[in-house]
Protein backbone atom coordinates (compact mmCIF):
# COMPACT_ATOMS: atom_id res chain seq x y z
CA UNK A 1 0.00 0.00 0.00
CA UNK A 2 1.33 3.48 -0.80
CA UNK A 3 2.26 5.74 2.09
CA UNK A 4 -0.72 8.11 2.52
CA UNK A 5 1.34 10.64 4.47
CA UNK A 6 3.81 11.00 1.60
CA UNK A 7 0.96 11.46 -0.87
CA UNK A 8 -0.86 13.97 1.35
CA UNK A 9 2.29 16.05 1.76
CA UNK A 10 2.28 16.62 -2.03
CA UNK A 11 -1.23 18.12 -1.98
CA UNK A 12 -0.95 21.84 -1.51
CA UNK A 13 -3.97 23.60 0.06
CA UNK A 14 -6.17 20.52 0.08
CA UNK A 15 -5.61 18.70 3.36
CA UNK A 16 -8.26 19.03 6.09
CA UNK A 17 -8.80 17.48 9.51
CA UNK A 18 -12.13 15.71 9.12
CA UNK A 19 -14.12 14.95 12.25
CA UNK A 20 -17.48 13.40 13.08
CA UNK A 21 -19.65 14.94 15.78
CA UNK A 22 -22.66 13.50 17.60
CA UNK A 23 -25.77 15.50 18.38
CA UNK A 24 -27.35 13.55 21.23
CA UNK A 25 -30.71 14.76 22.50
CA UNK A 26 -32.57 14.08 25.70
CA UNK A 27 -35.89 15.85 25.36
CA UNK A 28 -35.07 19.54 24.89
CA UNK A 29 -31.46 19.14 26.05
CA UNK A 30 -28.32 18.29 24.12
CA UNK A 31 -25.08 16.72 25.32
CA UNK A 32 -21.87 18.77 25.16
CA UNK A 33 -18.32 18.00 26.25
CA UNK A 34 -14.95 19.50 27.02
CA UNK A 35 -12.09 17.35 25.89
CA UNK A 36 -8.60 17.18 27.32
CA UNK A 37 -7.13 19.73 24.91
CA UNK A 38 -9.70 22.57 25.16
CA UNK A 39 -11.49 24.73 27.69
CA UNK A 40 -14.39 25.53 25.36
CA UNK A 41 -17.39 23.28 24.75
CA UNK A 42 -18.07 21.01 21.82
CA UNK A 43 -20.09 18.02 20.78
CA UNK A 44 -18.86 14.48 21.33
CA UNK A 45 -16.78 13.18 18.47
CA UNK A 46 -13.42 13.57 16.86
CA UNK A 47 -11.15 12.90 13.95
CA UNK A 48 -11.62 10.10 11.50
CA UNK A 49 -8.62 7.78 11.54
CA UNK A 50 -7.01 6.70 8.28
CA UNK A 51 -9.04 3.89 6.73
CA UNK A 52 -12.11 4.43 8.96
CA UNK A 53 -15.58 5.17 7.63
CA UNK A 54 -17.55 7.97 9.31
CA UNK A 55 -19.93 5.78 11.31
CA UNK A 56 -17.15 3.57 12.66
CA UNK A 57 -15.25 6.70 13.70
CA UNK A 58 -18.38 8.12 15.32
CA UNK A 59 -18.99 5.00 17.40
CA UNK A 60 -15.30 4.82 18.43
CA UNK A 61 -15.25 8.48 19.46
CA UNK A 62 -18.45 8.10 21.50
CA UNK A 63 -16.91 5.14 23.27
CA UNK A 64 -13.75 7.15 24.05
CA UNK A 65 -15.42 10.40 25.13
CA UNK A 66 -18.73 9.45 26.72
CA UNK A 67 -18.15 5.75 27.49
CA UNK A 68 -20.95 4.51 25.24
CA UNK A 69 -20.62 0.73 24.87
CA UNK A 70 -20.05 -0.42 21.29
CA UNK A 71 -23.36 -1.45 19.71
CA UNK A 72 -25.45 1.01 21.80
CA UNK A 73 -26.50 3.29 18.95
CA UNK A 74 -30.20 2.50 18.43
CA UNK A 75 -30.49 3.31 14.70
CA UNK A 76 -28.31 4.55 11.86
CA UNK A 77 -27.08 8.07 12.74
CA UNK A 78 -28.62 10.75 10.53
CA UNK A 79 -26.32 13.21 8.78
CA UNK A 80 -27.71 16.70 9.41
CA UNK A 81 -24.94 19.28 8.97
CA UNK A 82 -21.43 19.78 7.60
CA UNK A 83 -19.20 22.74 8.39
CA UNK A 84 -15.96 23.41 6.53
CA UNK A 85 -13.39 26.09 5.98
CA UNK A 86 -12.65 27.15 9.54
CA UNK A 87 -9.10 26.90 10.90
CA UNK A 88 -7.85 25.97 14.35
CA UNK A 89 -4.17 25.73 15.24
CA UNK A 90 -3.29 26.35 11.57
CA UNK A 91 -5.27 23.26 10.48
CA UNK A 92 -8.29 23.58 8.15
CA UNK A 93 -11.27 21.71 9.60
CA UNK A 94 -14.33 19.85 8.34
CA UNK A 95 -16.98 18.60 10.77
CA UNK A 96 -19.71 16.13 9.90
CA UNK A 97 -22.61 16.31 12.37
CA UNK A 98 -25.02 13.43 12.96
CA UNK A 99 -28.11 13.04 15.10
CA UNK A 100 -27.34 9.94 17.16
CA UNK A 101 -30.05 8.00 18.97
CA UNK A 102 -28.74 6.47 22.20
CA UNK A 103 -30.16 5.96 25.65
CA UNK A 104 -29.10 9.11 27.59
CA UNK A 105 -28.72 7.03 30.77
CA UNK A 106 -25.70 5.31 29.17
CA UNK A 107 -23.75 8.58 28.94
CA UNK A 108 -20.78 8.76 31.31
CA UNK A 109 -17.50 10.64 31.32
CA UNK A 110 -15.06 8.72 29.14
CA UNK A 111 -11.25 8.74 29.21
CA UNK A 112 -10.90 11.31 26.38
CA UNK A 113 -13.15 13.99 27.91
CA UNK A 114 -12.71 16.10 31.00
CA UNK A 115 -16.31 17.24 31.44
CA UNK A 116 -19.75 16.49 30.01
CA UNK A 117 -23.12 18.12 30.59
CA UNK A 118 -26.60 18.49 29.15
CA UNK A 119 -27.70 22.00 28.15
CA UNK A 120 -31.09 23.41 27.17
CA UNK A 121 -31.33 23.95 23.43
CA UNK A 122 -33.81 26.81 23.98
CA UNK A 123 -31.99 28.61 26.78
CA UNK A 124 -28.27 27.81 26.72
CA UNK A 125 -27.26 26.97 23.16
CA UNK A 126 -26.67 30.55 21.99
CA UNK A 127 -24.67 31.56 25.08
CA UNK A 128 -22.34 28.55 25.16
CA UNK A 129 -18.71 29.27 24.26
CA UNK A 130 -17.85 26.74 21.54
CA UNK A 131 -14.50 25.26 20.65
CA UNK A 132 -13.30 27.04 17.50
CA UNK A 133 -12.73 23.65 15.83
CA UNK A 134 -16.54 23.51 15.40
CA UNK A 135 -16.58 26.58 13.16
CA UNK A 136 -19.40 29.11 13.12
CA UNK A 137 -22.25 27.64 15.21
CA UNK A 138 -25.02 29.84 13.74
CA UNK A 139 -26.48 27.37 11.22
CA UNK A 140 -26.11 24.39 13.52
CA UNK A 141 -27.85 26.25 16.35
CA UNK A 142 -30.76 27.08 14.02
CA UNK A 143 -31.01 23.43 13.00
CA UNK A 144 -31.03 22.26 16.62
CA UNK A 145 -33.75 24.75 17.58
CA UNK A 146 -35.87 23.57 14.63
CA UNK A 147 -35.44 19.97 15.78
CA UNK A 148 -37.56 20.80 18.84
CA UNK A 149 -40.58 21.66 16.68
Amino acid sequence: MPNPHKTLMKLDNSVFRVAVKALILDGESILIIRDESDDDWGFPGGGIDYGEDTLTALERELHEEIAIPFGSIKSTPRLVHVSAGHIKQDIPRVNIFYFVDIDPSLVKLGPDAKEIKWISIKNELDTTVWDSAHGDPTELNKLLKCSLS
